[in-house]
């Protein structure tokens, strides 16, 4: 048979597409007559189209379905995680006695340093440039300062034994 199987097909195809009627169905009525004796025609059922097709609404239980998931999700997943995660107190009476001391020990001073490290984000993000900058600068800045109280202390030692020498070269005779 070849391709000539497909020729009534596309011979209802190509009459359908030149007819007047373009939207709702495939073909007109007198067409299919005359077709329907070819063998292997088959009459094609009516196509849904846009402009024969009838608006339907929105479908608000979809949208109000979705809208709760959303809120479920959103509200409810912030909210289950602080339900299951312990609280500091819940975590600490879970430590051993031995952690328990060592913890109380020390925590003036960890919330002394936290103090102290928030304060000093707070001074260096006053300035315009980016904090990372700052915190560089100011990096070099003590380094600098530390150098020269480095160097000031040495002067201080060389100071400090000197009176011991010029003792010592008194009364060895050697001073001028």
């Amino acid at each position: 048979m070849g391709p000539m199987r497909f020729l009534p097909r596309l011979t209802a195809f190509y009459i359908s597409m030149n007819s007047p009627v373009r939207a709702g169905y495939h073909h007109n009525i007198l067409e299919s007559r005359q077709l329907s004796g070819v063998p292997g025609f088959e009459v094609p059922r009516p196509l849904i189209s846009i402009f024969n097709m009838a608006s339907k609404g929105r479908n608000w239980q979809l949208y109000a379905k979705m809208l709760g998931v959303g809120v479920a999700v959103c509200v409810g997943g912030p909210a289950f995680t602080l339900w299951v995660s312990p609280t500091e107190e819940e975590l600490f009476k879970k430590y051993n006695p031995e952690l328990q001391k060592r913890s109380l020990e020390g925590r003036y001073e960890k919330q002394k340093e936290f103090d102290d490290f928030v304060n000093n984000l707070k001074r260096l993000s006053k300035s315009d440039k980016a904090i990372w900058y700052v915190q560089k600068d100011e990096e070099e800045q003590r380094v600098g300062e530390a150098k020269a109280a480095r160097r000031i202390a040495e002067k201080m030692k060389e100071e400090a034994v000197d009176p011991v020498k010029e003792e010592m070269r008194r009364e060895a005779g050697l001073s001028k």
